[in-house]
């Protein structure tokens, strides 16, 4: 049985989609084996998912969380940004916890630090209502390396949705690498605990300042993504954490987007 949920929209990627596909189904499956093989103790977990008129994707999402293969308690917080649609009632009619935001107080970095806020769990899972989750190993996956207690952040660099740029095609198509293994990235730069796939240590994140809410026009997650990296702590890329995700943003944007976030990143180093 395949752990792929979406595995059509993994090999929509032009080239190297199917390599891609096949290479995620093996490490599911040897995760898998393995936990079968010899069970470990999986944490308690929140998925916060930030929310803005995702009624139309938001149920896909919540199916996709109810399927995945955890021991742990999982507990769904929908944090909310005054839809106008059927968001807020379609999150509690699927057992999700509702939290309101009032739209004209409502920054990138606020609305993250409302949803850490939010977690009862040391773990946060942060996405967002327009995403998919690419696997049903992506908590099992994701949550293991915080057995490590220096591990921070555990994240991966997103794959496309249904609504993906040509732009955001070429990228995928060259993330082969990332697909291979989970590592430790050396350096916080681009996408690097972007908030639609990462799950945080919430103590770290509250001893370490939260999200920096001066910087409304985004990079706060790579903002501490770097700040914890150079006091010691790990950030890990781990492929299974990947979510289907689409910004909607052409080359020039995307490019633009990059060197903002990666200003950002340089400026926690100096």
């Amino acid at each position: 049985m395949s752990n792929l949920l979406h595995p059509e929209l993994i090999t929509s990627i032009p080239v190297t989609g199917k390599s891609f596909a096949r290479r995620m189904q093996q490490q599911a499956t040897e995760l898998e084996r393995a936990y079968d093989i010899k069970p470990w103790d999986e944490p308690d977990v929140t998925v916060a998912v930030r929310t803005l008129n995702d009624a139309d994707r938001l149920k896909s999402l919540l199916i996709d969380i109810d399927k995945q293969k955890f021991s742990g308690i999982v507990d769904v917080v929908v944090v909310d940004n005054e839809s106008t649609d059927d968001t807020p009632r379609l999150a509690m009619d699927m057992g999700a916890r509702l939290i309101t935001l009032e739209r004209s107080k409502v920054t990138h970095p606020r609305s993250m630090n409302e949803a850490m806020d939010s977690a009862n769990t040391d773990l946060v899972f942060l996405t967002v209502g327009h995403a998919a989750l690419s696997t049903d190993m992506a908590l099992r996956s994701g949550t293991r390396h915080f057995q490590n207690n220096m591990t921070a952040g555990v994240f991966a660099h997103s794959l496309p949705n249904d609504n993906s740029s040509a732009t955001q095609l070429a990228i995928a198509m060259g993330n082969r690498p990332r697909i291979n293994h989970s590592n430790a990235v050396e350096k916080a730069g681009p996408s690097v605990m972007a908030s639609q796939n990462a799950i945080w240590s919430k103590p770290l994140w509250d001893s370490n300042g939260w999200f920096d809410e001066k910087l409304e026009n985004g990079g706060v997650e790579t903002e501490l993504a770097a700040k914890l990296i150079d006091i010691g702590y790990e950030i890990i890329e781990d492929p299974l954490v990947a979510a289907h995700y689409s910004s909607g943003r052409g080359l020039a944007n995307t490019v633009r987007q990059w060197r903002a976030w990666g200003d950002v990143a340089n400026s926690q180093t100096k």
